[in-house]
């Protein structure tokens, strides 16, 4: 196979991606949380919210997945060559 174009991602690279998004929480994400909670006008609402960023603390700290709802991640692996 010619590895002329470039690099190959590896599985390394795509669990350090899955580990980092289950760690840390995007700029824009955490901004949103953090305006949900301020705007938020029903208490268990604000209560929940403020349990998500009390996770968030948590997960950044000690370096544990976070805890944003009980979703189940799905991922649909196909392989793909990325030119460096």
């Amino acid at each position: 196979m010619d590895d002329s174009c470039g690099s190959w991602i590896t599985f390394k690279n795509i669990k350090e991606m899955c580990i980092e998004v289950n760690h840390v929480l995007s700029a824009d994400m955490k901004e949103a949380l953090d305006t949900s909670v301020q705007t938020e006008e029903i208490p268990l609402g604000r209560q929940i919210l403020c349990q998500l960023q009390e996770n968030l603390e948590i997960a950044g700290k000690d370096r544990i997945p976070i805890c944003q709802d009980t979703a189940w991640p799905s991922f649909s692996w196909k392989w793909v060559r990325m030119c460096i």
